[in-house]
C-alpha cells in the first residue's frame, strides 16, 4: 500500500564536512520526529548531491535547507547549487536566491540602507585590533565573522588586550586579509 505521508528531503551537510560530526545528525532526528508527529516522512541528502543537478530534488513535496552547514567552506559551489535549485524549480522552504543572497553577510548593510532595522554591523577587510575596539564602542559582546562564513564571539574589548592569541583565533573566521562582517549587540 502507497504511503500516505507527505515526503520531503532535509539537506544536510556535505559527508566530507568535518564540523559539529556528533550535533547534526541529532538535530536530525529531532526535525524528523516532529515532522513524522504530522504525518511528513523527512528523506536526508547531503546538499553537495545536488550542486549541478537537481533531478533527486524534484521527487519531493517540499525541499528543507536546514542542516546545510558549512556551506561557507566553499562559497563558490554553494551559489552553483542554489543557482541549479533555481534554475531547476525546486521547491524550497526558503527560496534559494534567499539562500545565495543571504549567504554573503553583507546583506545586513544592504537592509540597513533600506531602512530595516538590524543590529550594529560593519565590514571590514582586514580585521584589526582597531575593528574589534571600534565594535566593542557601547557593547559587551561582538560577533566577529567573515562575510561569508560561521562567526566567534569576543565578549569583552578586555578579551583582545588580555589574551594576545583571541586576535589570532579570530583569524581563522576571518583571515587577515580577507573580508569580516562585525555585528554588535546589547545583552
Amino acid at each position: 500500500m502507497p504511503s500516505s505521508m507527505t515526503r520531503v528531503a532535509i539537506l544536510t551537510p556535505d559527508p566530507a564536512e568535518v564540523a559539529y560530526p556528533d550535533l547534526w545528525p541529532k538535530v536530525l532526528a529531532r526535525l524528523q520526529r516532529a515532522l513524522d508527529a504530522v504525518g511528513i516522512e523527512t528523506v536526508p541528502t547531503p546538499w553537495t548531491a545536488h550542486v549541478d543537478d537537481a533531478a533527486a530534488l524534484r521527487d519531493y513535496a517540499r525541499v528543507l535547507p536546514l542542516l546545510v552547514w558549512g556551506y561557507h567552506h566553499d562559497h563558490a559551489r554553494w551559489l552553483r547549487a542554489c543557482d541549479t535549485w533555481v534554475r531547476d524549480g525546486v521547491a524550497m522552504s526558503n527560496p534559494a536566491r534567499v539562500l545565495a543572497w543571504n549567504s554573503d553577510k553583507r546583506y545586513l548593510l544592504e537592509l540597513a540602507a533600506h531602512g530595516i532595522a538590524i543590529p550594529q554591523t560593519m565590514c571590514s577587510d582586514v580585521i584589526t585590533h582597531d575593528i574589534i575596539d571600534q565594535a566593542f564602542a557601547g557593547f559587551l559582546h561582538v560577533n566577529v565573522q567573515g562575510v561569508v562564513g560561521a562567526r566567534a564571539v569576543i565578549h569583552r574589548a578586555t578579551d583582545i588586550d588580555e589574551r594576545p592569541d583571541a586576535l589570532g583565533g579570530l583569524v581563522t573566521v576571518g583571515p587577515v586579509g580577507g573580508q569580516a562582517a562585525v555585528g554588535a549587540r546589547i545583552d
